[in-house]
């Protein structure tokens, strides 16, 4: 290789690595090129390595003395010292000995770092559980949420829409349970057919086992080869015929199950079926919310606060009167929604609707709500539940 080339590649290292390395090897080749590359590869990593080596150790060595220190304290402590200036000295002395410390000075260092260290993890660790509560608790408020949701789905549908979707959607959800039932029922016998398959002996060609013995030994080791292999064969298809009948009957008791659950929900889906049809012609009356609302009785049979700060209550509503179509002689019944707001100190601080149930208010139901909110525990007798009509409809019983 040139020197001048060598020259000027060590006095551009320096200052450009790349240019440097492109002027040395330009003269003996990409192979040393390469080679090159990949030892000075290795060797970054391995200088990492130790680097990371020393970072841990340097770690391992600091959390050793941190609990060094915070013993000492804690030790000194549970015998009665915890400062220089208010306590004897002698319980100090004892305990530092006792921990192999000859420098006085290092144990009166160590023991104000075992303090601070003391405090400051008992400043973490609480923290960290008001995270964790904190956490939990906004856990718990986004499912109180999901439930006050799903418990006043269908709050804002009025007169026969309400009816209708209701209907509906538990239509849709058992035709859903369906499908899946046969989808198990179909699946069960496929798998019987396959362990039947895989469990099934195979029996032997006892004309083929019979020929070769014959053809090596004789016609009389033949025929005994022969009758030999009939005879396994016969206690082959004896167990075959064994565990396929307990297959068989696995499958039944499997199946029984499963045809039960096609039987009752084949049953929902025909009755759901005329429900949505019936409540699609559904009549409703004129009658006046105000006039439903003061012939309902709403009754406030339990509340509490959750752990996430919501109010959970359980509501009795009932009809005070029964209802005639037209003041005819067909049943009707009250539907709709009630408004349930959580009143403090005469102010509003939250609110759910309470859904009448599906078949409407022909007597007591039990309607429960959740409104969410940042109460504690304790707060049930600061606390009332004022109802108030939202949607409510007179309508012809289905």
């Amino acid at each position: 290789m040139n020197s001048l080339v060598f020259i000027n590649a060590l006095h551009l290292f320096s200052e450009d690595h790349s240019m440097a390395k492109l002027l040395i090897f330009g003269g003996i080749g990409i192979g040393a090129f390469v080679i090159y590359e990949i030892a000075t590869g290795r060797a970054k990593q391995r200088v990492e390595e130790r680097k990371e080596q020393m970072q841990q150790i340097i770690a391992q060595e600091r959390a050793q003395e941190e609990n060094r220190c915070i013993n000492l304290y804690n030790k000194c402590v549970d015998l009665g010292f915890s400062s220089f200036e208010k306590d004897s000295l002698k319980i100090f002395n004892t305990v530092a000995e006792s921990m192999g410390y000859a420098d006085k000075e290092k144990a009166r260092e160590d023991f104000l770092r075992g303090k601070e260290l003391t405090k400051k993890n008992k400043k973490e660790k609480a923290e960290s559980i008001k995270r964790e509560q904190q956490v939990k608790k906004e856990q718990g408020l986004q499912q109180d949420l999901k439930k006050s949701r799903e418990l006043s789905k269908y709050y804002d549908l009025v007169g026969k829409e309400k009816t209708y979707k209701m209907y509906l959607d538990l239509l849709n959800n058992a035709k859903r349970k369906l499908i899946g039932l046969k989808k198990e029922q179909a699946e069960t016998s496929r798998m019987a057919r396959s362990l039947s398959s895989s469990l099934t002996e195979r029996e032997v060609d006892w004309a083929v086992r019979g020929g070769i013995a014959s053809g090596i030994a004789g016609p009389a080791a033949g025929v005994a080869t022969a009758l030999d292999a009939q005879s396994k064969n016969a206690e082959i298809r004896k167990r075959n015929a064994e565990t396929n009948y307990s297959i068989a009957q696995m499958e039944v008791a499997i199946k029984s199950d499963i045809d039960a659950n096609i039987a009752y929900w084949s049953k929902m889906v025909n009755e759901y079926t005329e429900k949505v049809n019936k409540a699609s012609t559904l009549i409703v009356t004129d009658k006046t919310e105000e006039d439903i609302f003061k012939d309902i009785k709403v009754l406030t049979k339990k509340k509490e606060i959750t752990d996430s700060g919501s109010v959970s209550i359980v509501v009795s509503i009932k009809p005070k009167n029964k209802s005639t179509l037209f003041d005819s002689d067909v049943p009707a019944c009250y539907d709709g929604s009630i408004l349930a707001s959580v009143i403090r100190n005469n102010r509003s601080c939250g609110k759910t609707y309470l859904v009448l149930p599906i078949e409407g208010l022909e007597k007591d139901c039990q309607v429960k709500g959740i409104i969410t909110g940042s109460f504690k525990k304790g707060d049930e007798k600061d606390i009332k539940i004022e109802y108030k009509p939202y949607h409510l409809w007179e309508r012809e019983v289905i």
